[in-house]
């Protein structure tokens, strides 16, 4: 076979068709980037494509902002307003929605973690009973139309270098930012009316919203669902409680030819074949112990062939202390477990640390390509 280009190798791996050779495709984020460039304003969609092209990966551009916020929706009956308060490393953004009736208040805190990297955590949710979730219903605006600049400006610069694949959230990981995990899991035991209400709601806000991307034109989406992973709901409340919300996105996502991308970077092992049933085009991480209970030999054996892999070299501990030769020893044993099986594509199990050691990047690479 020919040498394929990045998009013509990954998207052949999507489609489950032959290739040249195994893709391989770790997780780059925005920490990465910037500090490859040793620089807090570097330019992320750009930088993305500079950090593939100079590893030799094959370029999955997840670091594509495709999402709204309310701020947008401000109308006479949905008043927003947005507060930010700063403690040192630690950042809360406030969203205050003023309605006829009452208030909605959600909080969000990012803390830096270090020079280039911050995480973030809801503290404070919209809905916190019924009568909150009942103002989303009265008097949201509908979804605006959407122009995504970011995503315009990231396809010309990939050209044929690579896919767009920007991150979205599925239905429950969606309604687990307005309503605390805590009681949305016992409202579908509890309150099965209330939570049935939300997921739908808030599934159409999510398919009115996509529907804007998917004009736009998007290779794959890389699809959020890791809260609902195998230790926090198992296989038998996935199927109970959000099957139906998740596969009516999913297939809504794929009708229009462009691919799902299911991320579970946590437990997943007693949930394969709930995964074989949602219809999905790829599935990520496969996480292996001690970070998840996942095992790639299970994996392949288990997950359909219809189905793409991505994953499974652990970036937490092993990239970052390995050897070169060590990783490029572990890549030969991977790939040897995958062996014949259409649609694997390398990767890592969550995003690479910006301490990564770079000639074990060039290993991942140099297995593959030296194989």
């Amino acid at each position: 076979m020919k040498e394929l280009n990045g998009r013509e190798r990954l998207l052949r791996s999507f489609n489950k068709q032959p290739v040249d050779r195994i893709p391989v495709s770790p997780f780059i984020y925005n920490n990465f980037v910037r500090n490859f460039y040793n620089d807090t304003g570097a330019d992320i969609i750009q930088g993305t494509v500079d950090v593939y092209k100079y590893f030799g990966f094959d370029l999955m551009h997840r670091n594509i902002n495709i999402r709204y916020d309310e701020s947008v929706l401000d109308s006479s009956k949905w008043r927003v307003k947005v507060k930010e308060r700063k403690e040192g490393d630690t950042t809360n953004i406030t969203t205050v929605i003023r309605t006829p009736e009452r208030e909605l208040v959600q909080t969000v805190q990012y803390r830096k973690i270090s020079r280039y990297q911050e995480v973030k955590a809801v503290t404070e949710w919209f809905i916190k009973d019924i009568d909150d979730f009942k103002q989303f219903l009265k008097y949201q605006p509908p979804v605006p139309a959407l122009k995504f600049p970011e995503l315009e400006r990231a396809k010309k610069i990939i050209g044929d270098s690579g896919i767009t694949a920007p991150w979205i959230s599925g239905v429950f990981n969606y309604v687990a930012d307005y309503r605390k995990l805590d009681d949305l899991l016992m409202d579908a035991v509890l309150e099965p009316e209330l939570y049935k209400e939300m997921m739908e709601y808030f599934l159409q806000r999510i398919k009115a919203h996509i529907r804007y991307v998917l004009k736009e034109g998007v290779d794959v989406l890389s699809y959020a669902g890791n809260i609902a992973s195998g230790t926090m709901v198992g296989p038998d409340f996935f199927r109970k409680n959000v099957m139906e919300y998740e596969k009516q996105l999913i297939g809504f996502i794929q009708s229009k030819g462009t691919h799902v991308l299911y991320h579970n970077c946590g437990d997943a092992r007693n949930m394969i074949e709930v995964y074989n049933e949602l219809g999905i085009h790829a599935f990520e991480s496969i996480t292996e112990p001690p970070y998840a209970d996942n095992d790639l030999k299970d994996a392949v054996t288990r997950f359909d062939e219809h189905i793409t892999l991505i994953g499974n070299l652990d970036q937490v501990t092993f990239l970052k202390e390995a050897t070169p030769e060590e990783v490029k020893a572990k890549v030969k044993e991977k790939l040897e477990i995958v062996g014949g099986r259409k649609g694997f594509i390398l990767g890592t199990t969550d995003f690479i640390d910006e301490n990564t050691p770079y000639e074990n990047l060039f290993a991942m690479v140099e297995a593959v390509v030296n194989r």
